[in-house]
């Protein structure tokens, strides 16, 4: 069995471990915003900014069959459009791009942002004094 059958067949079965995995991700994502601003007001900022246009354009709202070629190379930079492409697999067994190369960036993703709510938490960044 090759490492493509083995992900492939791991992400059939455990479709609840890949949902799970990308609301870590995005449980992380939320601590590490709100630990860099100094109120709420900023924080709807870096929603409004960063975060709604890269889950606008992840390929949730619309399927990447009718986008130019061009455009899809640039959607598939979108660290969203990997996790949006995890869990319709995981639902409805379609893929929009390698399913193999989406696991894999949300894993390097998960412990990229685990990591560094880890090392902030640690180091006391914003925390009670």
């Amino acid at each position: 069995m090759t490492i493509n059958e083995a992900l492939t067949s791991k992400a059939e079965s455990f479709k609840w471990e890949w949902f799970t995995g990308v609301n870590l991700f995005f449980i992380n994502l939320s601590i590490l915003v709100t630990l860099f601003y100094k109120n709420w007001n900023s924080v709807g900022v870096a929603e409004s900014y960063i975060i709604a246009p890269l889950l606008y354009i992840s390929g949730g709202f619309f399927s990447l069959k009718e986008i130019p070629s061009g455009l899809k190379k640039v959607i598939e930079f979108n660290p969203f459009f990997h996790m949006t492409n995890i869990l319709r697999y995981s639902y409805s067994k379609i893929v929009e791009s390698s399913l193999n190369r989406s696991i894999l960036i949300c894993i390097i993703l998960l412990f990229i942002s685990f990591t560094l709510v880890i090392y902030l938490f640690k180091k006391g960044i914003k925390l009670l004094k």
